[in-house]
């Protein structure tokens, strides 16, 4: 069979190591009735005497959120609804709203009633779960009397288990379930309708122009048939991410068998991983090709018709895997005689043709199978990447795509920046950033302009910035981006990649900003903060999530930092008095320890070294200020706030820990390297001195980080690599090397300079 190296294996890394697993398969309402909670004149108050009318016990979104409402008053509120044959009660009913969308809802609040009204049963359901807020937030089970009405202001939105694995596993196949019932149900109540997981064309569908691939598709569509039935249960629609027609390695038999198929080939540069982590060469799939277009439409035709009920697909058509010719040729970005030319004469068909041509035809035949078969099937086209093939905002691409197709855009891709008086742009996602960045503005312009909706690819939870932490909490910078995305008439977005998928409180923010009446994003946050923190300490979080903004104003945002910086194993990472001569290692992937090199060039060489130190440092003495308020709130807050509070505040000061660590790092390597290169003696112990004062500064750090990881079990983990790159082990290596390096090697190397000089 072709392609069976595709995966590494079906089940992937053993999920029993995810510390935080357990907690995501518990139930998941906690007491919210606060301590003194008393009724006040204009509120209606639920007790035991209520009764739940669900009108649609046949309907399973409403049924399960029914369920729902009354485990929440059962172990939230602490009552027990048993009333019969009273009048008070909680209505559940369905009717035409306005907006047009079957999420929209009221509810209408009376002394002796509660009515939630949906414009389908997503409607009634999310109307239950905003009830549920309206009492959290007030600490008890009342509501204002009054009507409340809603509709959401982005269609889709698609997010991702953090128990789902992406790397070297076959997702319908992992093992334990990524989307278990309680996952599925809180990305519900956090406003989710949409997931995605990686889909390939070849295993799941069959097809006449190349028969031989499909093997095994049945046992597929089974399990993703299974995964959409339980998923719509809560009104969540799966999306299958796609790169194709995706490419075989350059030995493979597909290519014995169909030569006529084989497109330019192309192998990933050993700086971002190489034949070691890739696993060699690949050949396109040259979809200029009569058998390939064939492949493409009869695939998707019967991967329709066998997954009723799915989604939709999501399209990246540059970069990333190797797939069509184009997919690895940067256009722009070449000179006539560059290696990478060379590589678009590769392919005798796809040289007289353009990539706008060749990327258009695979989205419109993709596109065009899918709504053949389901009307309602979203195709997006995610410009991910465009960039290299024609100028921005790819004008010419996009007017090439069908009507139907929607456009897919990085909300900060693209940002013109200045850092500490660097000019550069972004490439990557940011939270440091709200966006728009004008290569979005531009390309939703120009696609809304010609009736073509758009999405925003964004980052709810963390970016690179931080990927080894739950979410960032740079609050106001989610909620300024979320009404920056309903201001450019963004209808939909893309939450996470294969990390940052946490749920968390700025997925709640996300969720919240994401209807209509957009609410104030000050208020929002104010709101949230009494409710999760005490009102005490609210002024100090509200203060604190300020000054952590503020501070991510001076981010050194760079692409190869984000990439190979050393930030996200930082309190790991080794410090060592001879030179590695090895690069550092990618801080997205499980590297083995042997190979983290210590030399930098590569991710500081674009800013430069002296701005990324300027921006850290800054970026730092903001992020303490932020820290001080927090510390200052945690002693306001009493019982489950304070507990709260006190886990809100790890995740900060690990964020804090990963940044001192990288400046260290690199004041470290720096003056290591002046030493080496001085033939003065004072010079060299000078700077032996700075490496040590640096070295204790470390060890200082890495004592604060291990109580920080045993507190929180999502602490450490990154969701690409799918596993802990900070851990307690690693901290406590660093520490014994650190100790052993102040108290042996660095008097030691002192001491031999020192008879040099006498």
């Amino acid at each position: 069979m072709p392609g069976n190296s595709l995966y590494l294996n079906n089940r992937g890394f053993l999920v029993s190591h995810l510390r935080f697993k357990q907690n995501m398969l518990s139930p998941c309402h906690a007491v919210w009735l606060a301590e003194g909670f008393s009724p006040v004149d204009g509120e209606t108050v639920v007790d035991c005497n209520w009764r739940l009318n669900p009108s649609y016990p046949e309907d399973e979104i409403v049924t399960a959120a029914a369920e729902d409402l009354l485990g929440f008053l059962r172990n939230s509120m602490l009552v027990e609804l048993h009333g019969k044959g009273t009048e008070s009660a909680i209505n559940l009913c369905r009717k035409t709203l306005p907006g047009g969308s079957a999420e929209a809802y009221s509810i209408d609040v009376q002394k002796n009633g509660i009515t939630i009204t949906g414009a389908g049963s997503a409607g009634i359901m999310y109307g239950i779960y905003a009830l549920e807020e309206m009492m959290k937030e007030r600490g008890g089970p009342a509501v204002a009397c009054g009507t409340y009405r809603h509709s959401p202001i982005f269609e889709t939105r698609i997010y991702r288990s953090p128990l789902a694995q992406y790397h070297g596993v076959d997702e319908l196949f992992a093992e334990p379930e990524p989307y278990p019932e309680t996952v599925l149900r809180e990305m519900s109540r956090h406003g989710m309708n949409g997931i995605w997981m990686r889909g390939i064309l070849r295993n799941l569908a069959k097809n006449t122009a190349f028969p031989e691939l499909g093997e095994g598709c049945e046992e597929r569509i089974h399990r993703l048939n299974r995964l959409i039935e339980r998923a719509a249960k809560y009104n969540i629609r799966v999306y299958l991410y796609m790169t194709e027609p995706l490419g075989f390695k350059e030995d493979d038999l597909f290519f014995t068998q169909h030569p006529e198929a084989r497109g330019v080939r192309y192998a990933m540069p050993e700086n971002w991983g190489g034949n070691t982590m890739w696993g060699g060469a690949e050949n396109a799939l040259c979809s200029s090709t009569p058998k390939v277009k064939q492949y493409l439409s009869e695939s998707t035709t019967n991967l329709f018709k066998s997954a009723p009920g799915l989604g939709g697909l999501i399209l990246i058509t540059a970069s990333e895997h190797h797939h069509h010719c184009y997919s690895h040729i940067d256009l722009m970005g070449m000179q006539q005689g560059d290696e990478q030319f060379a590589t678009v004469q590769e392919c005798p068909r796809c040289k007289k043709r353009t990539p706008a041509e060749v990327v258009s035809e695979i989205i419109n035949t993709i596109h065009r199978s899918a709504t053949n078969v389901d009307p309602s099937a979203k195709v997006i086209a995610w410009n991910w990447a465009w960039r290299q093939y024609e100028p921005e905002p790819q004008k010419n691409l996009i007017s090439m795509l069908d009507p139907g197709v929607i456009l897919m855009g990085g909300f900060e891709a693209g940002a013109k920046l200045n850092i500490e008086g660097k000019e550069t742009v972004n490439e990557e996602y940011s939270l440091s950033y709200a966006g728009p960045s004008e290569r979005f503005r531009d390309a939703a312009q120009f696609a809304r302009e010609n009736g073509r909706r758009v999405f925003a690819k964004i980052q709810v939870g963390t970016t690179h910035e931080d990927a080894n932490i739950p979410y960032l909490p740079v609050m106001n910078k989610v909620a300024e981006k979320l009404k920056n995305m309903a201001d450019e008439g963004v209808s939909g977005y893309m939450g996470c990649w294969n990390f940052g998928n946490f749920l968390s409180p700025v997925t709640e923010i996300t969720h919240r900003m994401s209807w209509l009446p957009q609410p104030d994003g000050e208020d929002l946050l104010r709101r949230m903060a009494e409710r999760d923190y005490g009102r005490g300490a609210a002024p100090f979080v509200l203060q604190a999530w300020k000054e952590f903004c503020r501070a991510t104003d001076h981010f050194p945002l760079c692409m190869f930092l984000l990439g190979l910086g050393v930030h996200t194993r930082g309190p790991v990472y080794p410090f060592r008095l001879t030179p590695s001569n090895k690069p550092t290692a990618l801080n997205w992937r499980v590297v083995p320890y042997t190979d983290w090199g210590d030399d930098h060039t590569f991710w500081t060489e674009k800013l430069g070294l002296p701005v990324i130190l300027t921006s850290c440092k800054k970026l730092l003495v903001g992020w303490e200020a932020g820290l001080y308020q927090l510390e200052a709130g945690i002693k306001l807050a009493q019982g489950d706030c304070r507990g709260r509070l006190e886990k809100h505040l790890g995740v900060a000061k690990l964020f804090y820990h990963q940044y001192k660590s990288s400046l260290n790092f690199l004041n470290f390597v720096e003056a290591r390297d002046a030493m080496q290169a001085s033939s003065n003696t004072a010079e060299s112990l000078k700077l032996l001195a700075c490496m040590e004062k640096t070295a204790r500064d470390e060890l200082e750090h890495c004592q604060e980080v291990s109580p920080l990881l045993a507190n929180d079990p999502q602490l450490g983990f990154h969701g690409e690599a799918f596993a802990y790159l900070l851990d307690e082990a690693g901290v406590n290596r660093k520490i014994a090397e650190l100790t052993n390096m102040l108290e042996h090697e660095i008097p030691q190397y002192k001491k031999e300079l020192e008879e040099c000089r006498d």
